[in-house]
């Protein structure tokens, strides 16, 4: 929901007539290279003027933005810059702060966070700006403040625009809604879920004025919401039913994985695992696993952790969780020889291993979490039967097999590395 660089269509744009039409056109339709080739030929026009040329130079900054070459796309923003500033052109103020925010995204996109702060504070204090602009501006420093962990100087910004915007186009509108949902992230990730269902509910309220609930944004929005309420664990977790085992003796079962961890995926064993506790979690992204650890540190956790995300997360699991709950990680990984050197100094990893085949990761977590559960002295009498937990843990060990065998049939999100 971060007002990240993106371009939009108009609905019902036509192309234009002059000699950039077609290279626009070719952008629009997402045929960036043909575009910048379009746009190279037409800086060999010998007798292109220098507002023409300005505008070569930023649509080839655009393409190359698509392009993620950065440093190219750099290279033809500086070039539009100092053509501006030679220029002679009476209305190139509004095209020099354009241009200054242009590279200040790209810096943002190169998570060079202090030079993209740098380029959207020049376009802030370079022309006289339209109420609009300096709106705009806040927003991406609201987002890039929030990239860089300065959630003071993140709000602050925010707040700047929402009294813009809420003087120049109503507290209904969808830009408002907008800035609510770039507030509520930031908040997530802050780690302050209340503060972030608070702004994202308020977006979702706004956003339903405008948009059927069916739209993309409400959906995805929707989306977000529930995965931050499942985030927030109660300190004093009440087990979904009287022999939670992993509840009553404080162990939780955290699962990160892409293919699981979405919440359109999984959704029936999900469910299952809920009806017999509530110690079990599955995440799709490292963002995600991270804001979450702080709410389980005290608790004995089980990881299960995907191969490509290992060397990530695990630093996070290290630092985050109190030592003397010795965390235990499971990797699941197809190429384990990527990962084993780097494992061996990971005492986490060693408590739990790396793991190719399901069956085997299974067997020993299933073994680990029971001889863990058996050494725990306060559990209840009718609780410290060891058939009692064997049952228990005998629906998990199968719930998670379900799952490791959903995984299989469940189209990845986006090319996988071969670490996956």
């Amino acid at each position: 929901m971060v007002d990240t660089p993106i371009k939009i269509l108009i609905p019902g744009s036509h192309p234009p007539t002059n000699y950039f039409s077609a290279g626009d056109w070719l952008y629009w339709e997402c045929k960036y290279e043909k575009a910048r080739d379009h746009f190279e030929n037409i800086l060999k026009r010998p007798s292109l003027s220098t507002s023409d040329t300005a505008r070569c130079y930023k649509s080839l900054g655009a393409v190359e933005v698509e392009l993620k070459n950065h440093e190219k796309a750099l290279e033809n923003y500086r070039n539009q810059f100092d053509l501006l500033n030679k220029s002679d052109d009476s209305n190139k103020n509004q095209d020099i702060m354009t241009c200054l925010i242009s590279m200040g995204k790209v810096y943002w996109l190169k998570e060079d966070y202090e030079k993209a702060v740098e380029y959207h504070e020049r376009a802030l204090h370079s022309v006289t700006l339209s109420t609009k602009d300096i709106s705009t501006i806040h927003k991406n420093l609201g987002s890039i403040y929030t990239s860089m962990e300065q959630f003071d100087l993140a709000l602050k910004n925010f707040q700047e625009a929402l009294g813009i915007d809420g003087k120049n186009l109503g507290k209904d509108h969808p830009q408002i809604g907008q800035t609510y949902a770039n507030m509520g992230m930031m908040y997530q990730s802050k780690a302050d879920y209340s503060e972030a269902l608070n702004c994202l509910k308020k977006a979702h309220e706004i956003f339903l004025k405008t948009f059927l609930p069916t739209h993309f944004f409400v959906e995805k929005l929707v989306q977000t919401i529930d995965k931050i309420q499942s985030m927030i664990i109660p300190a004093g977790i009440v087990p979904s039913n009287e022999s939670d085992i992993l509840a009553l003796n404080n162990v939780m079962i955290v699962w990160l994985d892409e293919h699981i961890g979405g919440d359109e995926n999984c959704r029936d064993l999900k469910n299952k695992f809920r009806r017999i506790t509530n110690s079990f979690k599955a995440v799709e992204s490292v963002e995600s696993c991270r804001h979450c650890l702080p709410h389980i540190k005290n608790r004995k956790v089980f990881f299960i952790i995907q191969g490509k995300h290992a060397k990530e997360i695990v630093p996070y699991i290290t630092k985050t969780m109190l030592s003397d709950m010795e965390p235990v990680v499971y990797i699941f990984c197809l190429h384990m020889q990527y990962l084993i050197e780097w494992a061996q100094e990971q005492e986490c990893i060693m408590r739990g291993g790396i793991y190719d085949h399901e069956q085997d990761l299974l067997g020993r977590i299933s073994k680990d979490v029971q001889e863990y559960i058996e050494q725990q002295p306060k559990m209840p009498d009718k609780l410290a039967e060891t058939a009692l937990v064997k049952s228990f843990l005998k629906q998990v060990k199968q719930l998670l097999k379900s799952c490791f065998e959903a995984r299989k049939h469940i189209k990845p999100p986006y090319h996988l590395s071969t670490m996956a």
